[in-house]
């Protein structure tokens, strides 16, 4: 897919992952809309757009809230008449703990923001791409996805849920000009990773712009061209 003018929605595009994301998808001449909480970062993350010469808009969503969602979606149509690439970043899970002492409202806030977001903007959207039998879906989900571990259990079950989505999804829509692609990511150099776990080892992680980069090969890839699965995490 050639990116230039293509419409991109980035969910968690306010930092971490999904800024360096939006910068090199910038780079290629996409069109962007950023969603995440946080409108302030959003708009610094623009502003690094603008100077890169791209577009962007911004619109603050939090994707475990269904009418945001839809509202994100109705913007982004209002605003660009169409959507190529749909990419699920937001994500969080900073609490570890074992089973017994995970809570039911930590749980349910995993599933809903990991996992069960990816779904809701991507049926917000699926819509156009199924109109025009073609685009890119691109959920980026962990290595915990395969293999759980110790303390972790709800967001590894997000995670894996992330997965799964985006396997059914797939074996739904690839004959009508669609790809969907999973990324597996190791531990990555973000916020969210020192404050799950601050003794992580430091030469464990990978960059965002390491995420950012597989992310546009992908994309770039010739429209026949499917990959579904990429794992991305330190040698």
């Amino acid at each position: 897919m050639d990116l230039t003018d293509k419409v991109v929605v980035i969910t968690g595009g306010g930092r971490g992952v999904g800024r360096s994301i939006a910068l090199a998808l910038a780079r290629e001449g996409a069109r962007l809309v950023l969603a995440a909480r946080t409108e302030s970062e959003l708009n610094a993350v623009r502003d690094e757009v603008r100077a890169l010469g791209a577009e962007a808009i911004v619109v603050p969503t939090d994707v475990a809230d269904p009418p945001q969602i839809e509202h994100m979606a109705k913007v982004t149509l209002d605003t660009f008449g169409t959507v190529d690439v749909v990419i699920n970043n937001a994500g969080t899970g900073t609490v570890l703990a074992p089973v017994q002492d995970t809570t039911l409202e930590y749980w349910e806030s995993m599933m809903n923001t990991n996992a069960r977001s990816a779904f809701l903007v991507t049926k917000a959207f699926l819509p156009t791409l199924l109109e025009k039998r073609s685009g890119h879906v691109i959920n980026i989900s962990s290595v915990v996805a395969k293999k759980g571990v110790a303390t972790a259990s709800a967001y590894c079950a997000s995670k894996a849920a992330m997965v799964a989505f985006g396997e059914s999804l797939a074996a739904e829509v690839s004959s009508q000009g669609i790809r969907v692609t999973n990324l597996f990511c190791g531990p990555i150099n973000t916020w969210l990773r020192w404050a799950a776990t601050p003794d992580f080892p430091r030469d464990g992680v990978v960059e965002p712009e390491d995420i950012a980069q597989a992310v546009v090969g992908v994309l770039e890839l010739k429209d026949y061209v499917l990959v579904d699965e990429v794992p991305v995490r330190r040698l």
